[in-house]
């Protein structure tokens, strides 16, 4: 429903044009005779776009979306003269109409998702001429790919991929009423998960020779399970020491602070003696204590740099010690071991991570479950043997 609004003491249109909300902020300022003024200008717009006869540009030539509905005009006209637009047009449309929903963020990934991997391979074809077999040659494309560090792309981030490709050909074949190419076009097998967690003995010699300004991080690492981009965004108003447990608000996505992007993320992780130890002798050996402060970062009171602490930390002591290299996000995958290890509910495990079921956690990390008799089973034969079932006698 459309209507005029105020912000920051002027006066701003808001209404919605083909099937997009438009806010455009005037220079009128918020009294009674330039809210009739704007009122009257906006029965006329509301008018125009019931009769088709809208035009942007007309009451909003600044605006950064004269460019869009420009682009608009254009796919229709080609849709009445049966030219369909190419990807490449017809993607940014669709970007555009589905960003309302989306965070920064996530728009600025998909941003360059398209134009890193699948404007340059099928961006200049024509919605018309695209067949299933060059989706496939492009999936291809990305399964060849390589990395800086010549590491291949993982099956997941392909299926990522393809499936934004397979979406926009979807909405493509509904909206131009044209064959999609895409949709049986199955995703890849997603590849197991590599998870190297560090021993106790290896974690506790790691905290025993890490650098002290950096001893409660990483021993926060170990025995929390947060997510690198949780424990960057962590402040001392998300810890409640008295209490021993912490909040997960926040994470660090794209250089940007956010609030956590699922019910499961946002949640209480309890903490153990050790880390509640760690993080009040960290708190009172740190100038930057307060609420809003970050609990790690930097000596300007910035929140660290994982990128920096993997080069700078981790790594040389994974060398120091002996050991594999391996990502900084196994020490959530070294957690979630120790807790499963110890006997701690999968239940409450996998609230502690963040999960949404137990599945991952048993499809994961079975193999680093502790087996103290060195014998699976042998619980079981212990739980039957007062029954003596060999020597049962049928009723």
């Amino acid at each position: 429903m459309s209507s005029i609004r105020e912000r920051g003491g002027k006066l701003v249109f808001d209404f919605t044009f083909n099937g997009i909300r438009c806010r455009e902020t005037t220079r009128l300022k918020d009294t009674a005779g330039n809210r009739k003024i704007a009122n009257e200008i906006l029965t006329r717009i509301n008018a125009e776009i019931i009769v088709g006869t809208f035009c942007y540009e007309k009451y909003f030539p600044n605006s950064k979306r004269v460019a869009l509905f420009n682009e608009f005009n254009e796919l229709n006209v080609k849709k009445e003269n049966h030219i369909l637009p190419t990807l490449a047009e017809f993607a940014a449309i669709w970007l555009q109409e589905n960003s309302g929903g989306w965070r920064q963020t996530y728009l600025y990934k998909l941003n360059g998702m398209f134009n890193k991997y699948i404007l340059p391979n099928l961006g200049s074809i024509n919605l018309r001429d695209i067949t299933k077999s060059d989706v496939l040659l492009f999936r291809n494309e990305l399964v060849a790919y390589k990395k800086s560090n010549g590491d291949p792309m993982t099956s997941y981030n392909v299926n990522r991929i393809m499936m934004k490709l397979k979406a926009v050909l979807a909405e493509a074949s509904e909206r131009f009423t044209i064959d999609n190419v895409s949709s049986t076009v199955k995703p890849l097998k997603n590849e197991v998960v590599e998870v190297s967690p560090l021993s106790l003995n290896q974690v506790v010699k790691f905290l025993q020779l890490v650098r002290g300004d950096y001893h409660c991080y990483f021993t926060s690492r170990f025995f929390t399970g947060l997510r690198s981009s949780e424990v960057t965004a962590l402040k001392w108003q998300d810890i409640y020491l008295k209490d021993s447990y912490l909040m997960v608000r926040s994470a660090l996505v794209n250089g940007e602070i956010i609030n956590t992007k699922t019910v499961g993320s946002y949640r209480k992780v309890e903490l153990n003696k050790l880390v509640v130890d760690c993080l009040s002798n960290h708190k009172k050996n740190t100038q930057f204590n307060q609420r809003s402060d970050f609990v790690f970062c930097t000596s300007d009171g910035k929140h660290v740099n994982n990128n920096n602490i993997c080069a700078r930390v981790w790594h040389p002591m994974l060398r120091l010690l002996n050991l594999n290299p391996r990502k900084l996000y196994q020490t959530r995958h070294t957690t979630a071991s120790f807790w499963l290890a110890s006997g701690e509910s999968p239940e409450w495990i996998a609230k502690q991570m963040g999960h949404n079921s137990t599945a991952l956690l048993f499809s994961t990390y079975s193999r680093f479950i502790a087996n103290n008799t060195q014998k699976d089973g042998s619980r079981f034969d212990n739980f039957l043997s007062p029954l003596s079932i060999g020597n049962l006698e049928e009723d």
